[in-house]
């Protein structure tokens, strides 16, 4: 196999293993109104940490969770928070991903 082929597949075959290591995360509903079900996969669930960020980067909401249940749920109450598009940030150890929510009471 000639060498430029072989480091092509070995280069893709790195970037599909960092992308399988990275957090997946589902939100419903979105928008949400009283209270946001998040589901968290392809991490360790035994310590997270949970941001809200308003889009002017104010926080409103931080949570470390330890020991989820093992299908990574947990509940997200928002009943306070003003209406409006956030970003929830999931850290898991090293690995983290933002996601965009809305929230429409």
């Amino acid at each position: 196999m000639p060498k430029f082929i072989l480091y092509i597949a070995l280069l893709f075959l790195g970037i599909q293993s960092a992308i399988a290591d990275v957090p997946k995360v589902t939100t419903l509903p979105n928008p949400a109104s009283n209270l946001m079900n998040v589901q968290v996969s392809n991490c360790d669930l035994n310590n997270l940490k949970i941001k809200l960020f308003s889009v002017l980067g104010n926080e409103v909401f931080l949570s470390e969770i330890r020991n989820i249940d093992n299908k990574g749920n947990f509940v997200i109450n928002v009943n306070q928070i003003p209406d409006g598009i956030y970003l929830l940030t999931i850290q898991s150890g090293k690995e983290q991903v933002t996601k965009r929510v809305k929230i429409q009471h």
